[in-house]
């Protein structure tokens, strides 16, 4: 794992956040990531079974706006919040929430948490700030109890 120092001065050119539902029925039972680069943002969403209300779903879209880049840069300035702390938050019935995060010189770093999806709200509030109004909010950005906005 690459010195977190140097981690920090280098810019993310994607970042990804995996989700899934954790303990519950096979029928709505899910696996989803979100990942953004600079310019866009992508989602796909898989249930471990496929049914007529629980169907798989994608979408992608790319953008040359501002607000995007200054979104992107906020969520990379708060990264280091979960990516370097030492509380390590864990729940056995609820989903893993991973963070993936690939930098300018193609190393990686991944932190995994299987806690509430309340302890991500201030990244998360970010991200949701990023998704085109006509989709959904993620299901990783809302899984664990919270409710959908």
């Amino acid at each position: 794992m690459p010195d977190p120092k140097y981690v920090k001065s280098m810019k993310a050119t994607r970042i990804t956040i995996k989700g899934s539902s954790g303990y519950c029925p096979v029928d709505v039972a899910f696996h989803d990531r979100i990942s953004l680069t600079p310019n866009s943002i992508e989602y796909t969403y898989k249930p471990y079974y496929e049914s007529e209300i629980n169907r798989p779903q994608r979408w992608f879209y790319k953008t040359d706006s501002p607000m995007f880049s200054v979104l992107y840069h906020q969520v990379e300035v708060l990264l280091p919040r979960y990516l370097d702390s030492d509380e390590k938050l864990m729940c056995t019935d609820l989903g893993i929430t991973e963070i993936i995060v690939t930098y300018e010189d193609k190393s990686r770093r991944s932190e995994s948490w299987c806690c509430p999806s309340k302890w991500f709200s201030e990244l998360f509030a970010v991200i949701k700030k990023m998704i085109p109004a006509c989709e959904d909010v993620p299901e990783v950005l809302t899984a664990n109890g919270d409710k959908k906005e």
